[in-house]
């Protein structure tokens, strides 16, 4: 570790109430709010029954840039009026959890220098909970919880661009030998392409916790030989088929965002799942498919859950960040039963149409009660994600990079678009020289070069949305895109 990442964790130490912390959770996101000038935040989960709290008034932040802060906690009132404010609890059934946000503002003095332009964000703090199944063989209250966000050059000079945030709390519940879903719900209120993987937590720059196995993996080493635990790239859902012993679990998720093909930032949430033993199982929610519209076309489906106990009562919820940034914005509907139904609707509008698709997750949930003095509810949930493109025919801007398209760029299209077989080009008299289609997350697909009457085949693609790079043979060679749909 270099002697400004001992300097860091230093003053995250000694930036601190007196007692040990113990964390459960955290995750940093940040929005861009002027040329090189970001607004970071940090949110972190604490335990607050039993030993040791976590409650930091102040926690440390390193910015990449050999600088860093003491940052104040920023949500909750004074309560004990010691000038801080102290958070939030929030139910996470069946236990109270601190929810702190420390956020703060940071000025760059330029472009990230090469080779890799990019400047990393970190928080650092001890310790984690004891009792995490998959860290250190349990003994994980010594090891540090660690947070990293990296943000490229090309975020930073946009002067209005947001990292995914999440929507959901970073703790969940899980029931023993039944199927666990969850999703943190990463949204990214720009528009830009996310992709999500599964990587091994941090306990500091460049240094994975001790003794680590994710879930699945730490299944079948205690004999669950087919275990599985799952996290798809594409829409961010969990699954674990089945969560095998009780007790605590942490996974770490890595957002990953791009424009255009330009990763602008990868953003870290460090996930806590609790497997509990309830003589209750998760309700069972119809399965969702994903949905391709064009802008100002409307959609309309329903939406049933239903619960072995026939005696519980199944509610519905449907999550995503269409539901907070669109004017045009969805419309959930539920009754609450068992079964419990629902209706998912959306008028659309030109303002929906967006290049990369809209995630939407249905949660369903129980509510059982475990016997006590008053009843203890611990309910279930199961999630259902699907995702949505509202599409049109624009081309993708450029701009924020400093790469402007051509002005002949106005007239080219591509159609059909949503397309099954085929793509048109009409290029307005220009030809094309060479045809690049690129994932939306950046992956190259396929090179087609000189193609005859500007056509191209797209069959073999896989479903989804596409971003097509053309090379023009004009006066000079001129780069321009355009996203499509394959159905």
């Amino acid at each position: 570790m270099s002697s400004k990442h001992f300097l860091h964790l230093f003053l995250a130490l000694f930036a601190t109430n007196v007692f040990a912390t113990h964390y459960m959770a955290a995750d940093i996101t940040y929005k861009v709010t002027g040329n090189f000038i970001i607004e970071a935040t940090i949110t972190t989960y604490s335990r607050m029954t039993g030993f040791g709290n976590a409650d930091k008034d102040l926690v440390s932040i390193y910015w990449g840039d050999g600088t860093s802060d003491n940052i104040e906690r920023s949500n909750g009132v004074d309560g004990d009026g010691n000038g801080y404010k102290d958070g939030e609890f929030i139910m996470v059934n069946p236990e109270t959890i601190k929810k702190s946000i420390y956020t703060a503002v940071h000025t760059y003095p330029g472009a990230a220098p090469p080779p890799n332009n990019f400047y990393v964000i970190e928080f650092m703090d001890l310790n984690r909970i004891d009792g995490i199944n998959n860290i250190q063989n349990g003994a994980s209250i010594e090891v540090p919880l660690f947070i990293t966000d990296t943000i490229f050059t090309a975020s930073l000079s946009t002067g209005n661009n947001s990292s995914p945030v999440f929507l959901n709390p970073a703790v969940c519940y899980a029931n023993l030998n039944d199927a666990f879903t969850f999703n943190l719900l990463a949204h990214d209120a720009d528009g830009d392409s996310i992709s999500f993987e599964m990587i091994t937590p941090l306990q500091g720059p460049g240094s994975q916790v001790p003794v680590y196995s994710k879930p699945g993996q730490y299944c079948q080493a205690n004999g669950s030989q087919n275990n599985s635990f799952e996290l798809n790239p594409k829409t961010g859902q969990i699954t674990w088929v089945t969560p095998c012993r009780l007790g605590i679990y942490n996974i770490a998720v890595k957002v990953n965002e791009y424009r255009c093909g330009i990763r602008l930032s990868t953003v870290m949430s460090d996930l806590q799942i609790i497997v509990l033993n309830l003589p209750n199982d998760p309700p069972v929610l119809s399965p969702l498919a994903d949905i391709f519209i064009t802008a100002g076309d409307s959609i309309s489906f329903p939406v049933s859950a239903t619960d072995a106990n026939s005696s519980q009562t199944v509610s519905l919820e449907a999550k995503g960040g269409a539901f907070i940034d669109n004017l045009h914005a969805p419309v959930f509907q539920s009754t609450s039963g068992n079964p419990a139904t629902g209706l998912f609707t959306w008028q659309t509008a030109a303002q929906s149409a967006r290049d990369n698709a809209y995630i939407f997750s249905v949660i369903a949930k129980d509510n059982y009660e475990q016997p006590s003095n008053p009843p203890n509810p611990t309910p279930l949930s199961t999630y259902q994600t699907f995702r949505v493109w509202v599409t049109d025919n624009s081309q993708c801007d450029f701009t924020y990079t400093g790469i402007a398209e051509p002005e002949s760029a106005l007239n080219v299209m591509v159609y059909p678009n949503p397309v099954s077989n085929e793509i048109e080009i009409s290029t307005g008299g220009l030809s094309v020289s060479k045809i690049s289609i690129y994932t939306t997350t950046g992956q190259l697909v396929s090179i087609v070069n000189s193609p005859i009457n500007n056509i191209i085949n797209v069959n073999e693609l896989s479903n989804g949305v596409y971003l097509l790079r053309l090379e023009l043979t004009g006066y000079n060679r001129e780069n321009v895109v355009r996203r499509f749909v394959k159905m």
